[in-house]
């Protein structure tokens, strides 16, 4: 009896222990961390990451969970786009592809609504720490980037690759960041979230390391070559520096110098004009070569992407399906390229409308334009230049297609919005910029 009574204070005491431990901050920071530095490791280590952080924040749910909608509604919005997915998957002719796209998709659903139901409150601070790992997490990244590209220049001679009639730079675009395994488009958009954290951060009050850390993520983005990347975080600093600086006429005179600068650069840096001063003129049936390049191929892609969602506008094609229908027309163009390599429609906001119809693509824009007003009216800058970098990305790929792209947008979308109500609270002073 003594030993039964002995043993049930052991599991009695084993279970408060456990959920001390489940419901810590230090546990919910440590989830919330691994996520984001899982975002530049391998895609195994994301989904880990990602199943944890979930299921502690489901075993803090809030038997409340119903009244924090009101608070935390716009977490609906990312569910909702998967749930609509959910449904498309009975649209159009049944494909294996469907049940694969949803599965990707699943995180839409178990982000947000993890959020939504934990009943873990924190303070800004500590919100704070796992969005200054990120961007530790990011300068590491980009340190390993810049190893691998010197020591390609070293080992080879030179600073270039000759193939394909083409010259491809080892300290930037593919050569730059291929031995991480990220592509320049979705590690600028990393570097580019970054950036806004560093800029917003309530712990880094010394405006001297925020300059420099500006200044080298700035940079790494240049150097990563990333057409929109580089678009983007001109628009991040431009209005960053003009809502900074006090005296109006200093910060026009400023933004306008920078982006002069800006124009002048992708006109005479070599790697920039390459990738910027390009044409959009393209012929279907031409083979890969020097005539291509990054324009040519969103112009002939988008020109099919159009062409096929005007057959099937309301609707769309179903989920996973709009792929295939873009094949066809691939096929029907005779652009070799677009068949070959399974060229997706390079577009959220496109691929969208394929498997969702126009409809499904206005509510990918609503997703995105609701939490912004709701930022700008609540005056929040991280969460409205978030939503600013995610539009820019969505405009040129479709980041809801890979698993790194999904995690990055629906893990801070959610962050930003369960944490919206704490940035509204006033935060420790920093040295003005």
């Amino acid at each position: 009896m003594k030993l039964f009574t002995s043993l049930r204070d052991i599991a009695g005491y084993s279970q408060q222990m456990i959920r001390k431990v489940i419901s810590s901050d230090f546990v919910f920071i440590g989830c919330a961390s691994a996520v984001v530095i899982s975002l530049f490791l391998k895609s195994g280590v994301t989904s880990v990451s990602f199943i944890t952080f979930c299921s502690i924040c489901l075993l803090n749910y809030s038997k409340n969970w119903t009244e924090l909608i009101k608070t935390r509604w716009t977490l609906l919005l990312p569910a909702g786009l998967f749930i609509w997915y959910a449904l498309w998957t009975f649209v159009g002719e049944p494909r294996d592809g469907a049940w694969n796209e949803l599965i990707k998709k699943v995180t839409l659903l178990l982000f947000p609504f993890s959020f939504l139901i934990t009943g873990k409150r924190m303070e800004q601070r500590k919100i704070d720490i796992v969005l200054m790992v990120f961007v530790a997490a990011t300068i590491v990244c980009s340190l390993v980037c810049y190893v691998y590209g010197f020591y390609n220049v070293i080992t080879t001679g030179q600073y270039y690759l000759h193939n394909d009639d083409r010259d491809y730079y080892y300290l930037t675009y593919i050569l730059l960041t291929e031995f991480v395994g990220i592509t320049p488009i979705y590690l600028s958009m990393m570097t580019n979230m970054a950036i806004v954290i560093v800029i917003t951060s309530s712990l880094i009050k010394k405006s001297t390391w925020r300059y420099l850390l500006l200044l080298y993520f700035s940079v790494f983005v240049v150097l990563v070559a990333s057409k929109i990347g580089i678009i983007c975080l001109a628009g991040i600093v431009g209005v960053w520096l003009f809502m900074s600086i006090r005296q109006r006429i200093l910060a026009v005179g400023i933004v306008g110098g920078m982006i002069v600068f800006f124009v002048i650069g992708i006109f005479t840096i070599p790697f920039l004009k390459e990738r910027f001063v390009a044409s959009f003129k393209f012929n279907y049936t031409e083979q890969y070569g020097e005539n291509w390049n990054s324009n040519a191929f969103r112009a002939a892609i988008w020109s099919s992407t159009f062409e096929t969602i005007q057959n099937r506008p309301v609707l769309g094609y179903g989920t996973g399906a709009g792929q295939a229908a873009l094949e066809e027309t691939y096929e029907k163009n005779q652009f070799g390229w677009g068949i070959n390599e399974h060229l997706n429609a390079h577009s959220e906001f496109f691929a969208s409308a394929l498997d969702l119809g126009i409809p499904g693509m206005i509510y990918v824009v609503l997703m995105l334009a609701i939490p912004f007003i709701v930022y700008l009216k609540r005056k929040d800058p991280l969460g409205m230049m978030f939503i600013f970098i995610a539009t820019c990305y969505f405009f040129i790929e479709v980041i809801l297609n890979r698993q790194k792209g999904i995690v990055f947008f629906v893990f801070f979308y959610s962050l930003l919005a369960w944490s919206m109500e704490l940035r509204g609270q006033k935060s420790p002073d920093r040295e003005p910029v």
